[in-house]
């Protein structure tokens, strides 16, 4: 049997499409994708690529990157609520780790715990 030449991409995302995230902040509910846009994932790499991989990005940078996760009016609710940067910074914090992957197993080399919770 050959491969197929043709995968409807919409249909297969659809089919899989996960809930949103939701949370509250001063009073009023909010709600981002489940998942990242690419280019967001890919303009934070590059942030803390040039700031290094251990730099925690922050202040206006980092409001640059997630703002288009909230979208412009739900930031502007926010705004209008009277958020300070501090608040929204963790916000922002928070979403990113919403998005985090969870970390793979070390290999210790034996490959038999592999998925196996370590004591």
């Amino acid at each position: 049997m050959g491969k197929k030449k043709f995968r409807d991409f919409d249909k297969f995302w659809q089919e899989k499409e996960e809930e949103p995230i939701q949370f509250r902040v001063l009073g009023r509910e909010y709600e981002i994708p489940a998942a990242p846009r690419a280019a967001t994932v890919l303009k934070l790499k590059r942030l803390r690529e040039a700031e290094g991989m251990d730099a925690e990005v922050q202040g206006e940078a980092m409001v640059d990157v997630m703002a288009p996760l909230l979208g412009e009016d739900q930031m502007e609710r926010m705004f209008a609520d009277g958020i300070t940067f501090p608040q929204l910074q963790d916000v922002l914090e928070w979403i990113v780790e919403q998005y985090q992957m969870p970390e793979a197993p070390e290999d210790d080399g034996e490959g038999e715990d592999r998925g196996k919770e370590r004591k």
